[in-house]
Parts: structure tokens; sequence; C-alpha cells
């Protein structure tokens, strides 16, 4: 009888300790109002229940959301450019793209005849709070201004208070459909396209090949293409309520 005893509670806590983990929880930090941080966490959020993983985004200021991520307070990084690797040896980037981040300047129709990127160097330019790469791309500006959200850099372009806004395309093309700006047009050159990566916190490296494997199998079969453009969609939907 006694042996009887001991074999259910061993089960009990075996079974205990399967459900925890199929419960368990990843949250991971992304720029607030960024649609490419929605459409990574869609992603991420089939790829990790595959795993039997419960996904959660936890949505803040650029910086604030590396210093979540690098600090391990939070379990990684949605999606980063993979430079964030160098400046955080605590994050870990899993080696699968997520997406590619086209940035491209918008103007007023009335600036865009001929102009160029670097034209813009003293005037006043906008990009969003937290993007790291614009800072460097923008080394030198005169007037620079980062805001906290795509609708805040597309309004006080269309007020005459920015001269341009430097988004990435189609989270720039998503707040100008919301806003109904018609007067707004990009300049023909895309600068310096940089895919964005998934990252984890070095806590959870043994998790790394394991999602990895995961987007891999997304990646190849057109299943991530279908979330993306399916979040995209959402977005716009939304944008438009």
């Amino acid at each position: 009888m006694q042996w009887l005893v001991k074999i259910s509670v061993f089960l009990f806590i075996v079974s205990s300790a399967s459900g925890a983990t199929a419960q368990q929880k990843l949250v991971f930090s992304t720029l607030e109002h960024a649609p490419n941080g929605r459409i990574g966490s869609e992603i991420l959020k089939i790829a990790y229940a595959k795993l039997g993983l419960n996904f959660e985004t936890y949505y803040t200021s650029g910086k604030r959301a590396l210093v979540l991520s690098s600090s391990g307070v939070v379990d990684g990084e949605v999606l980063r450019t993979s430079d964030v690797a160098q400046k955080y040896p605590s994050l870990i980037k899993v080696d699968v793209p997520l997406l590619t981040l086209m940035n491209v300047v918008f103007v007023n129709r009335h600036r865009s005849s001929g102009e160029v990127f670097m034209d813009l160097k003293n005037t006043r330019v906008g990009f969003l709070n937290g993007v790291e790469q614009l800072d460097a791309y923008t080394q030198g500006f005169h007037h620079i201004w980062r805001a906290e959200s795509f609708r805040e850099l597309f309004e006080m372009l269309s007020l005459g208070k920015l001269d341009a806004v430097i988004s990435e395309k189609t989270a720039g093309k998503i707040e100008i459909h919301a806003l109904g700006l018609e007067s707004v047009v990009t300049l023909d050159k895309v600068i310096a396209p940089e895919t964005l990566y998934h990252f984890l916190h070095e806590k959870h490296a043994q998790l790394v090949p394991r999602i990895s494997d995961v987007l891999q199998q997304m990646k190849s079969s057109g299943e991530m293409e279908q979330i993306a453009n399916r979040a995209v969609l959402e977005i716009v939907i939304q944008g438009n309520k």
C-alpha cells in the first residue's frame, strides 16, 4: 500500500511539473506604436506555441526595451537589427530573419522633386525615439526630433512642424493611410535596408536552437510571410476605425 502512495505522489509531481512547463510564459519587449513589433509578435506567438510556450509582448520605449531585455528583467527582444548583439552581449540573436526593415524618407509632396537624403541635413527631421540605427544615419544633422509614436511624427509633418520623417516604409504608409494624408510622399531611395531578428536573453540560451528550428520551418513553408501579411492587414483595418 505504501508503494502505491509513493507512486501516486510521484505521478502528481511529474504531472504538476509538466503542466507548469506547458504553461510557461515568456515576455519579450519591443517598441510601442511600432507596427514591426506587432507583426513580429504575431509571428513569434505562433512559433512559441509550437513549442508549448506562451508568448507575451511588453510594449515600451526603444531604449527602455533594451534595458529590460539585456538585464534579463524580460526574456528578450521581439525583433531588432543584428548589431544589438554586439552592443548588448547578454542578448543572443536567433539567426532566422523575421522581417526586413526598409527605412525611407517621407516628405510633403511639394518638397519631393529632385531632393535626396543629404539635402535634409539642415532641415527639421523626425524619427521614432529608440530606433538606434536612425541615430547613426542622421549623424551631423542639425535639427532632429525624436517622437514617441508614428502618429506624432506624421501629424507634425502634415502641420509643417517637421520637414521630413524617416520611417520604416510599411509603418509609415499605414500611418499615412490612417490619417488620410494624401500630400505626403516618399523620396525614392531606401536608406540602408536592415534585417530584423529575434533575440533571447542568455538565461534562455538552451531555447535558441529550438525556436530557431521552428522559425526556419515557418519561413521555408511560407507560413511566416502569411502571418506577417495578415498582421499588416489587421493594423490597417484597426487604423481606420
